[in-house]
């Protein structure tokens, strides 16, 4: 979005990419990616790893832990279930997310908050049971070991 603001002085601040950019940015990468379902809802994903590899190794780790940041940040604001029409849905995106975000960005006390915390629990075993509650886990401690070269952020 910053880079959006600095080429369009004029344009009003928004917090969202304007439907125009992001259509132009969605045909301009249309041949390189695919929607794929994830967690109830369509996300993008690179056609092949080594396409997804290159973008990644365009960031220096620094800043790819700063997006990792930003995005658990993202998830953290969630709610863990949203509430409609007296109906609650499990957030299913903050539930496979926030963790796994939190560990790559190095925020091991906030992963480890996150994974205590009875509204998290709740909502992950609501939303893929009590195997994928413990993969979710597994999962945290594997990335964990494998980040455990750098230090903490928080």
């Amino acid at each position: 979005m910053r880079e959006v603001r600095e080429r369009s002085l004029l344009a009003p601040k928004v917090s969202q990419l304007p439907d125009a950019v992001w259509s132009r940015l969605y045909f301009d990468l249309k041949d390189y990616v695919a929607p794929c379902a994830a967690d109830g809802t369509t996300v993008l994903t690179f056609y092949h790893s080594v396409i997804g590899a290159v973008a990644g190794a365009q960031f220096a780790p620094e800043e790819r832990q700063a997006r990792h940041a930003r995005l658990a940040q993202l998830f953290e604001k969630q709610p863990p279930r949203f509430e409609s029409a007296g109906k609650s849905t499990v957030n299913a995106r903050k539930v496979s997310e926030q963790v796994f975000q939190q560990v790559l960005a190095n925020l091991s006390a906030s992963a480890a908050a996150s994974l205590a915390s009875y509204a998290h629990l709740e909502a992950t075993l609501a939303a893929v049971g009590p195997i994928g509650l413990l993969e979710s886990f597994d999962l945290a401690l594997s990335l964990s070991r494998l980040c455990a070269g750098g230090r903490t952020t928080d």
